[in-house]
């Protein structure tokens, strides 16, 4: 007896087609993790040869392929960022590991009225 073919109907997004989105940063510093993540086990080494073949657009492997995808995302939205003026310039001391010179935002006003 043949079995019954179960067919879904998905939908899809054309890969001609371009998408605008608005997206808060959180997403960009989220990338910037999952990349990290992605490279946390490995040597100096390791990780250049990963991102010298994802700058060439090498991608013959899961890791490969799935590295320049998150990079070709930070990208455009580095791009966006300068287009639109978003950018802010921090220095970062790389022996101290912490970054300096950072303005941190003053705290709320309080109210200065009393409860009744």
């Amino acid at each position: 007896m043949e079995e019954a073919k179960k067919i879904v109907d998905l939908d899809t997004i054309p890969l001609d087609k371009v998408v605008t989105i608005e997206m808060p940063t959180a997403v960009y510093i989220r990338i910037n993790r999952i990349i990290h993540n992605m490279v946390a086990n490995k040597t100096a080494e390791e990780i250049t040869d990963l991102f010298k073949k994802v700058g060439e657009g090498i991608q013959e492997t899961d890791e490969e392929f799935n590295l320049y995808t998150l990079i070709y995302i930070q990208l455009l939205i580095e791009d966006k960022c300068d287009k639109d003026n978003l950018k802010s310039k921090v220095s970062f001391d790389v022996d101290k590991n912490e970054f300096v010179n950072i303005t941190k935002n003053p705290p709320a006003p309080q109210s200065q009225s009393q409860p009744e």
